[in-house]
C-alpha cells in the first residue's frame, strides 16, 4: 500500500470545538508526524498545521471529520504517493537504490548541483 505526505491546515474560529478537534487528531496519532498550533489571540482564532504520512483514504477521512466540525475550516495538500518501505530500509538505502537504478547519473547530477549551491553560497556571503 502506498502512503502520501499531506499537510492539513486548520483554522478554528470557535474555541469551543477544540476538545472535539483534539479527540479526532488523537484517533489519527499513528499517522501524524508533526503538529504546529498558533493561537492568534487578536482575532480569537487558532491556526493548526498537521503533517501526516498515511494512505490516501486515511488522510481523506481525517480531513472530512475535521471539516464537519462547526466553525472549523480544513484544507489538505498532498505529495505524490510513496511506496511503503520495509522496516529495515532506511533513507540511505532508498537513496542508494535510486542512484543504482539511475546508473550513476543521479549521483553525478547531485554532486554538480551541490557544488553549484556551495559556490553560490560563498559568493553571496562575500
Amino acid at each position: 500500500m502506498q502512503t502520501r505526505i499531506a499537510a492539513v491546515s486548520i483554522i478554528v474560529e470557535n474555541l469551543e470545538v477544540v476538545d472535539k478537534l483534539n479527540n479526532i487528531l488523537h484517533d489519527y496519532n499513528d499517522y501524524i508526524i508533526g503538529r504546529l498550533g498558533i493561537p492568534y489571540r487578536q482575532r480569537g482564532i487558532s491556526i493548526i498545521c498537521i503533517i501526516l504520512d498515511a494512505p490516501n483514504d486515511v488522510i481523506s477521512a481525517l480531513a472530512g471529520k475535521l471539516g464537519m466540525l462547526p466553525n472549523v475550516t480544513a484544507k489538505t495538500v498532498y505529495s505524490k504517493p510513496f511506496p511503503v518501505q520495509a522496516a529495515d530500509d532506511g533513507p540511505k538505502e532508498a537513496i542508494g537504490e535510486v542512484i543504482a537504478q539511475a546508473g550513476g547519473e543521479a549521483e553525478e547530477a547531485c554532486e554538480q548541483a551541490s557544488g553549484k549551491a556551495e559556490r553560490r553560497l560563498w559568493t553571496n556571503w562575500w
